[in-house]
C-alpha cells in the first residue's frame, strides 16, 4: 500500500470519527435543551460522520487486501526461486 494513500485513508477515517463525535455531542445538547431542531441536526451530523467513516474504512480495507495479496505473491515467487536454486 502506498504511504500517501494509507495516510489519506487514516486521516479521512479520523475526520469521520470526529464528525460522528460532533454529531453525537450536538444530539446530546439538543436533547438536553429539548430542542427538536438541534436533536435532528445532531442525528444528521452523526449519521453523516458514520457514513464517511464507513466509506474510508472500507477503502482502507480494500487497500490492505491488495497489499496482502501482492506480498503473498512476492513470497511465493521467492520460495519458488529458493527451491529452484537448490537441487534437493
Amino acid at each position: 500500500m502506498k504511504v500517501e494513500t494509507a495516510i489519506e485513508a487514516a486521516n479521512a477515517a479520523a475526520v469521520g470519527s470526529k464528525t460522528t463525535l460532533a454529531g453525537s455531542a450536538t444530539a446530546g445538547f439538543g436533547w438536553a435543551t429539548s430542542s427538536a431542531f438541534f436533536g435532528w441536526v445532531g442525528i444528521l451530523i452523526a449519521l453523516l460522520g458514520l457514513a464517511v467513516n464507513f466509506y474510508f474504512r472500507r477503502k482502507e480495507h480494500g487497500l490492505r487486501l491488495r497489499d496482502d495479496a501482492r506480498s503473498e505473491e512476492e513470497h511465493q515467487a521467492r520460495m519458488r526461486a529458493i527451491k529452484g536454486g537448490c537441487d534437493v
